[in-house]
């Protein structure tokens, strides 16, 4: 079995650990550059125009949001063309009877993807859902936005060989691994809600008042909700302690504990991109373990039966 366990890794896309942290490390870049784009009130450095800033490839004279917002269309187009070669890649490989038709498959998905977040994103610049709009539909489709991403490191991960003799963080049986990952996207959702929330309204002290004084008839639906954030990621987290899924929960404690620090002191602080930034990094780490344990137990078809 060990052996047969070598040989696929060995086949994986990205086996090696160098391009496979590349591809890896750059996608949680741009995730949170795309957060400091927003918290910097970038979004719209380029005004309608896409992938063009004012209908430039570049200008000396841009004021820094500009800046901005170009640098982060420019390492995405960049990335763009890194995960068409990935696709390239696998195809060859997968004619040559190389890959596996489920590792052809992810880097599909990967590939379409990531087309569908430049879509995204040049939906919501060209539309105008950026900087101040407070539209019903920007909060939907940014919701969406973090959901493809999510979906897009999930299959990012599965391309990766995966050591038998790795402990992943979790532990536990496929149902209970889908379970825990329909619960991180509600929180996501929520999450980005309550990120557009703390940008538009960002009066909340934090207390039980403050708290209560969210949902006056006269506050918008994001500010009634930016609460479900905080209360389904304390939940999560109650949930993978008391349910036994953790290998090292020392580990464990010090992801959840931190994220948990950055998400209050972003209530306490809102506006400060430092903070929000941390928050991302841990938020991607926590999702990037899930999806690795998930993908190991995968190819050793060793998940938890209770």
């Amino acid at each position: 079995m060990s052996k047969i366990n070598t040989a696929r890794n060995k086949s994986k896309p990205l086996a090696h650990s160098g391009l496979y942290w590349l591809f890896l490390l750059w996608t949680c870049f741009l995730v949170a550059w795309g957060a400091f784009v927003r918290a910097s009130g970038s979004g719209d450095g380029c005004g309608t125009h896409w992938p063009l800033c004012h209908e430039k490839w570049a200008d000396l004279t841009w004021p820094l949001q500009t800046w901005i917002e170009y640098i982060h269309r420019v390492t995405s187009g960049l990335y763009g063309f890194l995960i068409l070669g990935l696709l390239v890649f696998c195809i060859t490989k997968s004619i040559q009877k190389k890959l596996s038709s489920k590792d052809l498959l992810l880097c599909v998905g990967v590939f379409f993807l990531t087309l569908l977040e430049a879509l995204i994103g040049a939906f919501l610049v060209k539309k105008g859902y950026v900087a101040d709009d407070t539209s019903p539909i920007r909060a939907i489709i940014v919701g969406f936005h973090l959901l493809n991403t999510l979906i897009l490191l999930f299959f990012l991960t599965g391309l990766r060989g995966h050591d038998k003799d790795r402990t992943p963080l979790f532990y536990a049986s496929k149902p209970h691994f889908y379970f825990l990952f329909l619960f991180f996207f509600l929180i996501s959702v929520f999450g980005s809600w309550a990120s557009l929330a703390h940008e538009f309204y960002p009066q909340f002290s934090g207390s039980f008042a403050g708290i209560l004084a969210d949902f006056n008839a006269s506050s918008p639906l994001l500010v009634k909700l930016r609460i479900g954030h905080p209360i389904l990621a304390l939940a999560f987290a109650l949930f993978l302690f008391n349910s036994q899924k953790i290998h090292s929960k020392t580990l464990a404690f010090g992801f959840l504990f931190l994220q948990i620090i950055f998400g209050f002191l972003n209530l306490s602080f809102p506006g400060n991109w430092p903070l929000q930034i941390g928050h991302i990094l841990f938020y991607l780490a926590i999702w990037i373990s899930l999806c690795h344990s998930f993908w190991h137990y995968s190819a050793q078809d060793s998940f938890r039966t209770d």
